[in-house]
């Protein structure tokens, strides 16, 4: 019976978009990624899995846009990633657990967007690294430290995003905890669960150029029976605070393209870490990533993409470090079809840490410090 109503939302969509007046347009989205992948180590055991989205998240949508005219549009956004294994919704079996927001443009102002989105992590430094382009899921820096796999989203958000100016323009995101409180409380009312954010992007010809500065407040909280900023189904880390920068830079020759990106996460007190049931908190925490990462066209139909990453920590005293090199090559069958193989290697020097057993984003650790996965796949667009 579910799938009878989703089926009929979804032809309905589709019908409201083909019979829309000129001013209207709604578009059904998504994208399909299906792959197979070896691990030789997880924890001690080799494993042969399915895995859906490796290079690109399995998702469907719907976005749409209407002229108000005067250089003004209302725009909306929704979507949801899923398994194409099972059928199943992530995170947590969300109608819409990637996208649910409502805005409007001016063609002079920018554009003001209310609602679920992504931090500006994803949305100004997603192009300059390897997870947030073309890699996906295994090319994450560790843990996701840095959210540029998209762990978490943005609830109750309101973001601003300029128009280009001279190749410029900026972005500014709020995310209220939706508590009620002081405004200068700690670790209660409002400032429980909240998210602020600002972004600075250059373009010009070939060249990019990225800055993102993020602050959560207590992400993970979910006190009160209301979903905060950043909700304990979605936080990577659950702590009484993270700050994440991040800088991106990048460039374009006829057949390559070349991109780097700095990040530092801190984390202040955290108590968990969703991949990793053996950390038991801190009373401080660091991450600093370093990615170069490539693409080389061979052809118009065949693509070489390799990325470097090297992390360094501190928890607790220790000092862990990591080395990751991933590689992807791909063929277009179509402009929307293509075929890949990859494979990702890690190795960590845990340095007596909790994370001293090498974990590729998503994998369970290995039994050691050397951790590798290679996989073939297929993926569509529509």
């Amino acid at each position: 019976m579910k799938r009878h109503a989703l089926l009929g939302c979804v032809l309905s969509a589709v019908a409201l978009g083909a019979h829309a007046s000129d001013d209207t347009s709604i578009t059904l989205f998504g994208i399909i990624d299906q792959g197979i992948v070896y691990t030789p180590n997880q924890g001690g055991s080799r494993a042969v899995q399915m895995v859906s989205g490796t290079t690109a998240p399995t998702k469907w949508g719907l976005r749409g846009t209407e002229d108000l005219g005067g250089g003004n549009k209302a725009l909306f956004m929704l979507s949801t990633t899923f398994s194409a294994n099972n059928g199943t919704s992530w995170p947590s079996g969300r109608m819409f657990g990637d996208y649910a927001w409502l805005g409007l443009a001016n063609d002079r102002l920018g554009t003001l967007k209310l609602g679920r989105q992504s931090d500006s992590m994803i949305a100004y430094l997603g192009d300059f690294s390897a997870v947030g382009s073309w890699g996906g899921t295994f090319f994450a820096h560790p843990f996701d430290n840095d959210n540029l796999w998209d762990s978490f989203l943005l609830n109750n958000a309101v973001r601003y995003e300029s128009i280009s100016v001279a190749g410029f323009d900026v972005g500014a995101t709020y995310a209220f905890s939706n508590k009620a409180g002081s405004s200068s409380g700690t670790g209660s009312g409002f400032a429980d669960n909240r998210v602020w954010e600002a972004a600075a992007r250059y373009r010009a010809g070939p060249f990019s150029a990225a800055l993102v500065y993020e602050q959560l407040d207590h992400p993970g909280d979910d006190g009160a029976g209301t979903l905060g900023a950043v909700d304990a189904a979605d936080a990577n880390f659950s702590s009484n605070g993270q700050r994440i920068y991040g800088i991106g830079i990048g460039y374009a020759f006829q057949r390559a393209e070349l991109h780097a990106n700095i990040t530092r996460t801190t984390l202040s007190e955290p108590t968990s870490e969703y991949q990793s049931p053996g950390f038991d908190g801190a009373s401080s925490m660091s991450f600093d990533n370093v990615e170069i990462n490539a693409v080389y066209h061979l052809t118009p139909t065949f693509s070489v993409e390799g990325a470097y990453t090297y992390t360094a920590a501190k928890v607790n005293g220790s000092a862990p470090h990591w080395n990751q090199l991933g590689l992807v090559a791909e063929y277009a069958l179509s402009h929307r079809t293509s075929v890949y193989a990859q494979g990702v290697y890690q190795r960590v020097t845990g340095d007596g840490s909790p994370f001293a057993h090498a974990q590729i984003n998503t994998l369970s650790p290995a039994s050691g410090d050397v951790q590798s996965v290679v996989g073939i796949g297929l993926r569509h667009f529509f």
